[in-house]
């Protein structure tokens, strides 16, 4: 019997990620950052990926326009020139545009998935443990990490982890990580026109 048989349309929730049917136009309070915030920025990058400061200046210069629109949830899409750079969640994590990973292959730690994993992601669903190929044990919950299909070095997605990784691997069941940006997304071929 499928979740729908039953008539019980509750017991099943999918939500896509942010940038899935992402225009734009809904997002609100645009505005053009100064330099002192883009120093504060990039400070912030770099807390969530450690290699940052090496490709700052060439991602996020202290004296590009820096224009940053407010999202749902209390999120911030910052852009540079025309292009997206970084995101900002409401906690403070900032994660880069896939194309800047996709650019600078180390600047995210990593996780392996196989074929049908990386399918499901790309189709927007989040990742769940059992899809897990190889991953480190020291992933802390709220790490910001890319999914690299096996055998690959390019990454797909850019997920934050739900659970800490040494428990994703001694128990994997149950979701491990929340999808954030993918290149199916609408934020992948973003620009500002």
């Amino acid at each position: 019997m499928s979740l729908f048989e039953n008539g019980n349309f509750d017991t099943f929730h999918f939500t896509l990620p942010m940038f899935f049917r992402f225009k734009l136009e809904k997002a609100k309070n645009k505005k053009t950052l100064g330099s002192a915030m883009i120093s504060k920025l990039r400070e912030a990058a770099s807390a969530t990926m450690p290699l940052f400061p090496e490709i700052e200046n060439d991602y996020l210069p202290k004296k590009a326009p820096v224009t940053v629109f407010g999202l749902q949830d209390h999120a911030k899409l910052y852009f540079v020139g025309n292009y997206p750079a970084v995101v900002e969640l409401g906690h403070g994590e900032v994660f880069p545009h896939l194309r800047i990973a996709m650019e600078n292959m180390g600047l995210l730690r990593t996780i392996v998935v196989d074929e049908p994993t990386a399918r499901a992601v790309m189709r927007g669903a989040d990742l769940m443990a059992p899809g897990v190929n190889g991953m480190d044990e020291d992933f802390h919950e709220g790490d910001i990490v890319q999914i690299v299909l096996m055998g690959e070095s390019i990454p797909f997605a850019i997920c934050q982890m739900q659970r800490e990784g040494a428990d994703i691997l001694k128990n994997p069941k149950g979701k491990a990580c929340k999808t954030l940006h993918t290149m199916k997304d609408d934020l992948f071929t973003l620009k500002l026109e």
